[in-house]
């Protein structure tokens, strides 16, 4: 059994934490898990396991090329969920909030995403179906939006269909916003 540990964060060995799900032995049984699944997808460059657990009605945007140079061109830093809400056996729905830093092109970056996730009934899998997401970089300073006071953007905020922020000229859902 090999030591190295799970990119995730938990700590624990990849081959006892989320390598179980991507090698498809075992299916993320919270949203959490699967979220934390999914980022280690990310530093793997695993995209078909990434493809594989959004909901069947958003993999028609999903660019895996897109998606697999940002994954493997990206220097993965760690992950940090900030908040979970439901997303436990016997939940349908899920909340999971986080904070994913890399390094691209000598700079680092957060991406903090407010994710939503799905439990299918049929096949008692979850699927991640959409997020509310921005990027910051180290020295910018960051806020948490838990207060309820109104959100002033510093920036327009990059729609499905804007360009995306990384310049490669395709959509953000097909590129960043998978």
């Amino acid at each position: 059994m090999s030591s190295e540990l799970c990119p995730c964060g938990t700590g624990k060995p990849y081959s006892e934490c989320c390598g179980p799900y991507l090698g498809g032995e075992k299916i993320a049984p919270t949203a959490e898990a699967l979220m934390r699944s999914r980022y280690s997808a990310f530093v793997k460059a695993e995209i078909g396991y990434i493809k594989s657990t959004l909901a069947p009605e958003s993999r028609g945007d999903f660019d895996e090329d897109a998606v697999k140079q940002w994954s493997q061109k990206s220097e993965w830093l760690g992950l940090e969920i900030l908040r979970t809400e439901a997303g436990k056996e016997g939940d349908t729905k899920g909340v999971v909030e986080f904070n994913a830093r890399y390094k691209m092109k000598g700079k680092v970056v957060g991406h903090h995403e407010v994710s939503q996730f799905r439990k299918e009934k049929l096949d008692g899998r979850w699927y991640f179906v959409d997020g509310e997401s921005h990027e910051h970089h180290d020295g910018d300073g960051h806020h948490h939006h838990h207060s309820t006071e109104p959100v002033v953007r510093a920036e327009p905020k990059i729609g499905r269909n804007d360009p995306c922020h990384c310049g490669s000229g395709k959509k953000f859902k097909k590129c960043h916003g998978a």
